[in-house]
């Protein structure tokens, strides 16, 4: 997950591991590299296998809430994550393009499509269970 740090002309990114909603590092991390310009670019987490015991927990206890949450709420907090995609569309876009090698206006339109689906995603709660 992306954290924006203050830049110069680019996305400086901090990212992490989110385990049970909390941010969480590693001792291990891997250098994105742009595979047009074979620049490095910011550090990614490398999940151990007790990260991973801890999020397959952490999901296994959200579960027992998460089932619970109303369509209606469900709808809105998948609408949400579309609109910060969108309202973050340059910075993700800009983060994409450095590790894909797409141009820009590709980068752009994948985070769009992510937004789509969220939003698709979050009207189908009414298509199959109502």
């Amino acid at each position: 997950m992306p954290a924006p740090v203050a830049n110069g002309d680019g996305p400086d990114l901090a990212f992490y591991n989110i385990i049970d909603g909390k941010p969480r590092s590693s001792d291990v991390k891997e250098q994105v590299v742009d595979p047009r310009t074979e620049e490095l670019g910011w550090d990614v987490p490398v999940a151990s296998e007790q990260d991973l015991d801890d999020a397959v927990d952490a999901a296994r206890r959200a579960f027992k809430t998460w089932r619970f949450v109303s369509h209606a709420e469900r709808e809105n907090i998948l609408q949400n994550i579309a609109d910060c995609l969108r309202a973050n569309k340059d910075v993700l876009a800009q983060a994409h393009m450095k590790e894909t090698g797409k141009s820009f206006i590709m980068a752009s339109v994948d985070v769009e499509v992510s937004a789509l689906h969220y939003e698709y995603y979050s009207r189908q709660f009414y298509k199959y269970h109502l």
